[in-house]
């Protein structure tokens, strides 16, 4: 029988003994791995100034070593959805469990595959699924029969396999007595399946079995698992004990006055809510507004920020949301570990009415209350609008998910998954694809969730966080029908400039959108600035019409012009993540200016250091005195030391273009000049002319699916690209006769003049 532990309540340290050594056991061989390379690095640091197959195989190190950390900065920000990105298990085969310290784990599987087996040994329903995950994704949800076939099997080996669990686990497999959920065996299969000393939410069920306290009369629990929360957002409402006579939803419940009062009585009927005659004692009461649904449904939201509720909830955590990021991550992880010539595929899945399964505490109901139609509905369940609503269901959802997680990690090929608030996404191999999504549906539906059917896909083109990923090559696109809105409303805004103003709603809607687009073109993320700034401006002021300045409509033809080109609304997984796989692939860019000229060399990892030869270099150097296009670059009457700024930019520009020419992906620069790589990394800064310049970049390779980092080096160790800057034509043939080859940079500056002529 499976023992519970110690409560959670507010540790300072979650983490397990077991959790803590692997933790280390990774920072050591990563620090084992940047001191090799630092050793590389010290031993050609002291080399002559000007060796340059030494200085060479010193820049393919720093780079190395730089693409490396980035690496793990980024995994150290990414989130699977079922814990903070500290706390994540991406991969749970990795975490290496002895299977003899969890003695239920290879029972719980077993049983597991039989329910599996179970369902899928009807040959009518296994043939069917097979024709359903052949079609393409917009018609399987119009598969109805086959849907509720697969449901009714799920549902009947569910509950067989929750009462096998319950006999192996000696847990109560009935639901708890104020929802569906099956608390006492949710609790049994987390401690039985964590590794040992591993801590684990087991509050979640406590609090779901007794009903949630939504954090006014007491805090909510920390767990550990989760990101600190900051407090809400917006604070100074009162709470609304308003007299019934004098109430008003908002305008938008007006026209669907009997779809409102239907959608009450339907969660009424559920045992979502109850109707009430007269106001509970010290209730609380919350306007609703009513949002049209594209199925033409409506759904309905408390304001509980108005009403005063949510700046009185008290918990010390909030969630953490997966990203576009981390679904490159597992796909580009699982396309390294499956066999080579094996197809992935994605598994979507979604729980219906998720906040809908959690019950909220006797004593708080009476601050979730609606007047509508002369009738009083008081909330049994967690609504949608409630700031510690997400957190209660998420940390459900999780557990769930990494119980899912652990059952399944016994095979490479059964993959890994993310969550998004209620919706599933997991990545597999084609010939288990079946296999693995009964599986998570058996272990949800043993469990108490309430699956959405119709919203279950197994596709190669998955619909992720609204965009649309091809598993063949790893690219993830913007759908057209969200392109056209983007541009719909920034042909608004570009209209209405210098002749009428736009609604701040207008505005909120575009820049919302802007900012999702973006993740697929973080190249052009600085054209979000002028939207920001004229958003902030509308809420300090109050502002409900707004004139469009000039910045804003620049902005706006910029991303206007981009959406206009299909090819511009895709990228790639490696370009989202920063990194290609293997880590020391690419091109890397080493350049410098002075107040003479431009320089810089631009060479391939391939592998080692020691593949990064001098035949396969190639350098460049511009005297400005010879090249009057740098003038047209970098405006100025006569060069000074406040120009070496943009100079740098422009000289590591020049050699980035020349590695995109030659068809490489992933290009990282090396400059000794803070505010160049600040700017490259930042896609922006604060000087017009190196603004100017990134500009011109974008132009000239109007794609997506590249990416561009910075590192800074030491001034003392860039003598390559500053010798090409300083040196004469002798001097250059002197000492590079032999080393690389020179490209001719002056066709390469005319297109960066011509891009923005």
């Amino acid at each position: 029988m499976v023992q519970d532990e110690v409560p959670l309540g507010r540790r300072r340290h979650c983490r397990s003994a077991d959790a803590r050594h692997r933790r280390n056991t990774a920072r050591r061989e990563r620090r084992f791995r940047r001191r090799d390379l630092r050793d590389a690095v010290a031993a050609d640091e002291h080399c002559p100034d000007m060796d340059p197959v030494k200085l060479l195989r010193f820049y393919a190190n720093q780079a190395t070593a730089f693409r490396l950390r980035q690496k793990d900065k980024c995994l150290g920000d990414l989130s699977d959805g079922s814990a903070k990105p500290s706390a994540c298990h991406w991969f749970e085969s990795d975490y290496g469990q002895d299977p003899g310290l969890i003695s239920e784990m290879p029972l719980l599987r077993s049983r597991l595959h039989s329910a599996v087996s179970e369902v899928l040994q009807d040959s009518s329903l296994h043939q069917d699924l097979l024709r359903w995950m052949d079609l393409p994704r917009e018609k399987q949800s119009a598969e109805t029969a086959t849907l509720r076939a697969l449901a009714s099997a799920v549902s009947g080996a569910a509950g067989k396999l929750a009462s096998s669990w319950s006999k192996l686990l000696q847990a109560p497999a009935t639901p708890s007595s104020t929802c569906s959920i099956k608390t006492d065996l949710l609790r049994a299969l987390l401690l039985a399946t964590k590794g040992p000393g591993e801590v684990e939410d087991t509050l979640i069920c406590d609090e779901i079995a007794r009903g949630c306290r939504i954090g006014i009369e007491q805090p909510i629990t920390a767990t550990g698992l989760w990101p600190k929360d900051h407090g809400p957002k917006h604070t100074g409402y009162g709470l609304s004990i308003s007299a019934a006579s004098s109430w008003r939803n908002y305008s938008s419940c007006d026209p669907f006055t009997q779809e409102v009062v239907a959608t009450l009585q339907s969660e009424v009927l559920k045992g979502h809510m109850r109707v009430c005659s007269s106001p509970p004692p010290g209730s609380v009461l919350t306007k609703l507004a009513c949002v049209v649904k594209p199925s033409g449904a409506i759904r309905l939201i408390d304001d509980l920020r108005r009403s005063g509720v949510n700046e009185r909830v008290r918990c010390d955590e909030t969630i953490s949301l997966s990203g576009l990021s981390a679904a490159a991550y597992i796909l580009s992880e699982m396309r390294r570990r499956i066999p080579r010539g094996e197809k992935l595929i994605w598994i979507e899945s979604d729980i219906s009415s998720a906040f809908r399964h959690i019950p909220v505490h006797v004593e708080d109901q009476k601050y979730l209350v609606n007047f509508v139609d002369g009738k009083y509905y008081q909330h049994l369940r967690l609504p949608f609008g409630l700031r510690c609503s997400p957190l209660f269901w998420c940390r459900l959802f999780a557990a769930v998910h990494r119980v899912t997680k652990r059952l399944l990690s016994d095979d490479v090929d059964c993959g890994t998954g993310m969550i998004y608030v209620d919706d599933v996404g997991w990545v597999t191999s084609l010939p288990r694809a079946l296999e693995v999504m009964v599986s998570i549906l058996l272990v949800e539906e043993s469990l108490g969730l309430n699956i959405a059917y119709e919203k279950l896909h197994i596709t190669y083109r998955p619909h992720n966080l609204g965009y649309v990923w091809n598993l063949e090559d790893l690219t993830v696109t913007l759908p057209d029908d969200k392109r056209t809105k983007i541009m719909s409303d920034l042909s608004e805004v570009l209209a209405s400039y210098s002749t009428s103003t736009v609604s701040s709603l207008l505005l909120d809607r575009l820049t919302g959108r802007l900012t999702w687009a973006t993740q697929i073109a973080p190249m052009y993320g600085s054209e979000l600035s002028p939207f920001y700034a004229l958003q902030a401006s509308a809420r300090k002021h109050h502002l409900h019409r707004l004139r469009v300045g000039p910045a804003v409509a620049h902005s706006a033809r910029v991303f206007l012009d981009l959406l206009q080109q299909p090819c511009m609304a895709s990228t790639t997984a490696s370009q989202l993540l920063g990194w290609v796989s293997p880590d020391t692939s690419g091109a890397v860019v080493v350049a410098d200016a002075s107040l003479t000229g431009l320089g810089g060399v631009v060479f391939a990892l391939d592998g080692t250091s020691s593949g990064c030869t001098p035949a396969s270099v190639e350098w460049f150097q511009v005297t400005y005195a010879d090249s009057p296009l740098v003038q047209c670059l970098v405006p100025g009457d006569l060069l000074t030391s406040s120009d070496i700024g943009p100079l740098e930019l422009l000289a590591s520009v020049v050699g980035v273009v020349r590695a995109l020419d030659r068809g490489y992906s992933m290009v990282t620069v090396l400059s000794d000049n803070v505010a160049t790589v600040a700017c490259i990394n930042r896609r922006r800064a604060e000087s017009p002319r190196m603004n100017e310049t990134m500009r011109r970049l974008r132009l000239l390779w109007p794609s997506l699916g590249y990416s561009v980092i910075s590192e800074h080096i030491e001034g003392k160790v860039n003598h390559l690209a500053d010798f090409l800057s300083r040196s004469s034509s002798a001097e250059r043939d002197q000492v590079l006769a032999a080393f690389g080859q020179e490209f001719d940079v002056q066709d390469l500056l005319r297109r960066l003049v011509i891009a923005l002529s």
